[in-house]
Protein backbone atom coordinates (compact mmCIF):
# COMPACT_ATOMS: atom_id res chain seq x y z
CA UNK A 1 0.00 0.00 0.00
CA UNK A 2 1.14 3.27 -1.19
CA UNK A 3 1.40 5.71 1.96
CA UNK A 4 0.40 9.00 0.09
CA UNK A 5 1.28 11.44 3.25
CA UNK A 6 4.62 9.68 3.30
CA UNK A 7 4.98 11.11 -0.44
CA UNK A 8 3.65 14.34 -0.42
CA UNK A 9 6.34 15.05 2.84
CA UNK A 10 9.05 13.71 0.72
CA UNK A 11 7.95 15.87 -2.41
CA UNK A 12 6.04 18.74 -0.54
CA UNK A 13 8.29 19.35 3.10
CA UNK A 14 7.51 22.93 3.31
CA UNK A 15 3.74 22.97 2.45
CA UNK A 16 3.23 20.25 4.08
CA UNK A 17 4.85 20.74 7.33
CA UNK A 18 3.41 24.62 7.09
CA UNK A 19 -0.26 24.04 6.28
CA UNK A 20 -2.88 25.16 8.30
CA UNK A 21 -5.00 23.28 9.79
CA UNK A 22 -8.52 24.15 8.50
CA UNK A 23 -11.55 23.25 11.08
CA UNK A 24 -14.39 21.50 9.54
CA UNK A 25 -17.35 23.81 8.74
CA UNK A 26 -21.04 22.87 10.81
CA UNK A 27 -23.64 23.24 8.38
CA UNK A 28 -26.47 26.11 9.08
CA UNK A 29 -30.50 25.62 9.33
CA UNK A 30 -31.67 27.21 6.44
CA UNK A 31 -34.21 29.29 7.34
CA UNK A 32 -37.96 30.96 4.76
CA UNK A 33 -37.56 34.34 4.62
CA UNK A 34 -40.17 36.64 6.63
CA UNK A 35 -43.32 37.64 4.71
CA UNK A 36 -43.53 40.93 4.16
CA UNK A 37 -46.07 43.01 6.38
CA UNK A 38 -49.51 44.50 4.92
CA UNK A 39 -49.09 48.03 4.02
CA UNK A 40 -50.57 50.32 6.57
CA UNK A 41 -53.38 53.14 5.18
CA UNK A 42 -52.18 56.47 4.77
CA UNK A 43 -53.74 58.35 7.35
CA UNK A 44 -54.85 61.18 4.43
CA UNK A 45 -56.65 58.08 2.81
CA UNK A 46 -57.70 57.09 6.55
CA UNK A 47 -59.05 60.75 6.47
CA UNK A 48 -60.92 61.08 3.50
CA UNK A 49 -62.58 57.58 2.84
CA UNK A 50 -64.41 55.47 5.37
CA UNK A 51 -64.31 51.17 5.05
CA UNK A 52 -68.13 49.81 3.80
CA UNK A 53 -69.11 49.15 7.19
CA UNK A 54 -68.78 52.81 8.37
CA UNK A 55 -70.13 54.29 4.80
CA UNK A 56 -73.86 52.78 5.81
CA UNK A 57 -73.71 53.63 9.05
CA UNK A 58 -72.80 57.31 8.64
CA UNK A 59 -75.79 59.20 7.95
CA UNK A 60 -75.47 61.86 5.14
CA UNK A 61 -77.58 64.63 5.58
CA UNK A 62 -76.95 66.96 2.70
CA UNK A 63 -78.82 70.58 2.20
CA UNK A 64 -79.51 72.60 -0.91
CA UNK A 65 -77.31 76.01 -0.80
CA UNK A 66 -79.15 79.19 -0.53
CA UNK A 67 -80.57 80.67 -3.65
CA UNK A 68 -79.79 76.91 -5.21
CA UNK A 69 -80.29 76.72 -8.90
CA UNK A 70 -79.87 72.61 -8.57
CA UNK A 71 -83.05 70.67 -8.43
CA UNK A 72 -83.73 68.93 -5.22
CA UNK A 73 -83.14 65.19 -6.44
CA UNK A 74 -79.21 66.43 -6.68
CA UNK A 75 -79.17 65.83 -2.75
CA UNK A 76 -80.36 62.16 -3.69
CA UNK A 77 -77.36 61.99 -6.99
CA UNK A 78 -74.69 63.31 -4.56
CA UNK A 79 -75.77 61.04 -1.52
CA UNK A 80 -75.55 58.09 -3.96
CA UNK A 81 -72.26 59.62 -5.39
CA UNK A 82 -70.67 60.14 -1.91
CA UNK A 83 -71.41 56.60 -0.55
CA UNK A 84 -69.96 54.91 -3.72
CA UNK A 85 -66.59 56.59 -3.41
CA UNK A 86 -66.19 56.84 0.04
CA UNK A 87 -66.75 60.86 1.10
CA UNK A 88 -67.60 61.56 4.10
CA UNK A 89 -70.45 64.06 4.88
CA UNK A 90 -68.65 67.27 4.99
CA UNK A 91 -67.17 66.16 1.92
CA UNK A 92 -70.40 65.57 -0.14
CA UNK A 93 -71.57 68.93 0.98
CA UNK A 94 -68.78 70.60 -0.40
CA UNK A 95 -69.26 68.37 -3.28
CA UNK A 96 -73.02 69.49 -3.60
CA UNK A 97 -72.29 73.41 -2.72
CA UNK A 98 -69.34 73.58 -5.87
CA UNK A 99 -71.63 71.54 -8.23
CA UNK A 100 -74.42 74.63 -7.64
CA UNK A 101 -71.89 77.02 -8.17
CA UNK A 102 -70.64 75.56 -11.33
CA UNK A 103 -73.92 75.55 -12.98
CA UNK A 104 -75.35 78.53 -11.56
CA UNK A 105 -71.62 80.23 -13.04
CA UNK A 106 -73.04 78.70 -16.33
CA UNK A 107 -76.02 80.15 -16.46
CA UNK A 108 -75.17 83.85 -15.55
CA UNK A 109 -72.81 83.67 -18.56
CA UNK A 110 -75.51 82.08 -21.02
CA UNK A 111 -78.11 84.67 -19.86
CA UNK A 112 -75.23 87.24 -20.70
CA UNK A 113 -74.19 86.07 -23.57
CA UNK A 114 -78.06 86.34 -24.79
CA UNK A 115 -78.40 89.55 -23.83
CA UNK A 116 -75.34 90.36 -25.75
CA UNK A 117 -76.79 89.07 -29.01
CA UNK A 118 -80.51 90.28 -28.47
CA UNK A 119 -79.74 93.72 -26.82
CA UNK A 120 -77.00 94.91 -28.67
CA UNK A 121 -75.90 92.38 -31.81
CA UNK A 122 -79.66 92.54 -33.46
CA UNK A 123 -79.91 96.26 -32.80
CA UNK A 124 -76.80 96.83 -34.34
CA UNK A 125 -77.64 94.76 -37.46
CA UNK A 126 -81.45 96.31 -37.74
CA UNK A 127 -79.95 99.52 -37.63
CA UNK A 128 -77.73 98.82 -40.62
CA UNK A 129 -80.82 96.86 -42.82
CA UNK A 130 -81.11 97.72 -46.03
CA UNK A 131 -85.16 97.82 -45.99
CA UNK A 132 -85.74 99.45 -42.11
CA UNK A 133 -81.93 100.49 -41.08
CA UNK A 134 -80.90 104.39 -40.96
CA UNK A 135 -83.48 106.50 -41.03
CA UNK A 136 -86.31 105.02 -41.96
CA UNK A 137 -85.58 102.43 -38.68
CA UNK A 138 -87.64 104.50 -36.53
CA UNK A 139 -90.95 104.44 -38.75
CA UNK A 140 -90.49 100.75 -39.19
CA UNK A 141 -90.49 100.09 -35.54
CA UNK A 142 -93.64 102.28 -35.13
CA UNK A 143 -95.13 100.38 -37.80
CA UNK A 144 -94.77 97.10 -36.02
CA UNK A 145 -95.60 98.31 -32.75
CA UNK A 146 -98.97 99.34 -34.17
CA UNK A 147 -99.53 96.00 -35.70
CA UNK A 148 -98.73 94.40 -32.95
CA UNK A 149 -101.38 96.37 -31.03
CA UNK A 150 -103.76 95.62 -33.42
CA UNK A 151 -103.45 92.73 -33.55
CA UNK A 152 -101.15 90.65 -31.23
CA UNK A 153 -102.41 89.16 -27.83
CA UNK A 154 -100.48 90.13 -24.82
CA UNK A 155 -98.75 87.26 -24.58
CA UNK A 156 -97.24 87.28 -27.90
CA UNK A 157 -96.08 91.25 -26.85
CA UNK A 158 -94.85 90.05 -23.48
CA UNK A 159 -92.68 86.84 -25.35
CA UNK A 160 -91.16 89.28 -27.49
CA UNK A 161 -90.02 92.27 -25.04
CA UNK A 162 -88.75 89.01 -22.71
CA UNK A 163 -86.99 86.83 -25.05
CA UNK A 164 -85.51 89.87 -27.28
CA UNK A 165 -86.55 88.84 -30.38
CA UNK A 166 -88.42 91.92 -31.32
CA UNK A 167 -85.47 93.64 -31.47
CA UNK A 168 -84.76 90.79 -34.47
CA UNK A 169 -84.38 92.91 -37.88
CA UNK A 170 -86.43 89.80 -39.56
CA UNK A 171 -89.27 90.44 -36.94
CA UNK A 172 -89.54 94.13 -37.18
CA UNK A 173 -89.27 93.48 -40.96
CA UNK A 174 -91.88 91.09 -41.36
CA UNK A 175 -94.46 93.42 -38.59
CA UNK A 176 -93.49 96.30 -40.62
CA UNK A 177 -94.10 95.29 -43.75
CA UNK A 178 -98.23 93.68 -42.67
CA UNK A 179 -98.91 96.89 -41.39
CA UNK A 180 -97.91 98.89 -44.63
CA UNK A 181 -99.91 96.24 -46.70
CA UNK A 182 -103.10 96.82 -44.42
CA UNK A 183 -102.56 100.76 -44.69
CA UNK A 184 -102.32 100.80 -48.64
CA UNK A 185 -105.46 98.40 -48.56
CA UNK A 186 -107.48 100.39 -46.96
CA UNK A 187 -106.90 103.13 -49.05
CA UNK A 188 -109.99 103.98 -51.29
CA UNK A 189 -109.44 102.29 -54.92
CA UNK A 190 -109.98 104.60 -58.26
CA UNK A 191 -112.66 102.26 -59.17
CA UNK A 192 -114.72 103.45 -56.26
CA UNK A 193 -114.22 100.03 -54.75
CA UNK A 194 -114.25 100.01 -50.50
CA UNK A 195 -111.70 99.54 -47.71
CA UNK A 196 -110.81 95.74 -47.60
CA UNK A 197 -111.04 94.76 -43.59
CA UNK A 198 -108.87 93.41 -41.25
CA UNK A 199 -109.41 89.42 -42.21
CA UNK A 200 -109.82 90.43 -45.56
CA UNK A 201 -106.17 91.78 -45.71
CA UNK A 202 -104.87 88.92 -43.50
CA UNK A 203 -106.67 85.95 -45.02
CA UNK A 204 -108.32 86.93 -48.60
CA UNK A 205 -111.28 85.69 -49.57
CA UNK A 206 -110.83 82.76 -47.50
CA UNK A 207 -111.77 84.43 -44.42
CA UNK A 208 -114.96 82.68 -42.22
CA UNK A 209 -117.90 85.16 -42.11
Amino acid sequence: MIDFQATADILYPAVSQNAPVVPPVAATPTTEPAAPKPAEPRAADAATHTTTDQQTAVPYTLAMPEDAVLEASAIERTTAFAKATGLSPEAAQKALEHANGEVAAYRDQQTEAWNTLTRETWVTEAKHDPEIGGEKLTGAVTDAKRFLEAFGDPEIRQFLENTGFGNNKLVIRMLARAMKRMANDKLPTGSGGTPKSDAEVLYGHTAMK
